[in-house]
């Protein structure tokens, strides 16, 4: 990387991070054999703040917590395909829970282990969910917890154990 570094001024910033390259196996790409494109979280970092300049970028912390990073990404996809999951119910008359569950499994692949979005939600409790997406919601109003959603958090209601979720959103609409 030393030689590109002089024609592609991208590269320095890697350099001074201890970033050597793919030789290294520690280079964009973090080379493993269960996934072979995993991206190296500390190159992005590093890539961000060099290009958004020093004042804008947020300054990388050396001792880079990348499970607690990691945490945090997969608790905001979560909470984005909830939000979807949960718009989609609201939106469609004719959808059921256990459609949206069926094809965010079977579609997406995702949340196989509990049944479905709308089942992990049901299982770690409407309440703390909407707790979260509170939480969320201090970093942008899309993580702001819908009102179908706070309403059975209130009632102690759940998707999948209330008796006709569905009937009661059709009359609704």
């Amino acid at each position: 990387l030393d030689r590109v570094a002089v024609r592609v001024p991208r590269v320095k910033p890697l350099l001074a991070a201890g970033i050597r390259g793919r030789p290294h196996n520690d280079g964009f790409y973090v080379l493993s054999p269960d996934n072979p494109t995993c991206t190296n979280a500390v190159a992005q970092l590093v890539l961000l703040e060099a290009a958004a300049g020093p004042r804008r970028a947020p300054r990388l912390i050396e001792a880079f917590d990348a499970e607690a990073a990691r945490q945090y990404c997969s608790q905001r996809l979560t909470a984005r395909l909830l939000l979807a999951a949960i718009a989609r119910l609201e939106a469609d008359a004719h959808v059921q829970v256990a459609d949206i569950d069926l094809a965010v499994v079977h579609g997406l692949g995702a949340f196989a282990g509990t049944g479905g979005i709308l089942r992990l939600a049901d299982q770690r409790g409407l309440d703390v969910v909407c707790d979260e997406l509170r939480t969320l919601a201090r970093r942008g109003k899309r993580f702001q917890p819908p009102a179908l959603l706070t309403r059975l958090a209130t009632e102690n209601e759940s998707f999948h154990g209330s008796p006709g979720i569905e009937r009661r959103l059709r009359m609704s609409a």
